[in-house]
């Protein structure tokens, strides 16, 4: 999804989820590029900060359920976006 950055974090109103975008659950995916996604990218980024497993090779995103401000509000992981280099 253009103009977001890759491991950026939103929080939404509405039950579709954008392309780009997946739900911040706690789910562990591997490293490599699968599903269109650029999980290398996102490893990069995060690391193991949310947890590993280092048998399947598998990282976990950042599990945010029940931490919304609302319980209609939900939070999503931009995991195809642009990634942020420093200036």
């Amino acid at each position: 999804m253009e103009g977001f950055f890759i491991g950026q974090i939103i929080l939404v109103s509405f039950n579709n989820i954008p392309q780009g975008f997946v739900p911040c659950e706690g789910q562990s995916v591997s490293p490599r590029n699968e599903g269109g996604h650029r999980w290398d990218a996102v490893y990069s980024l995060l690391g193991d900060k949310f947890g590993y497993d280092f048998a399947k090779n598998e990282f976990k995103l950042p599990d945010l359920r029940g931490k919304s401000p609302d319980p209609s509000l939900r939070y999503l992981i931009c995991v195809d976006g642009v990634y942020p280099t420093p200036q």
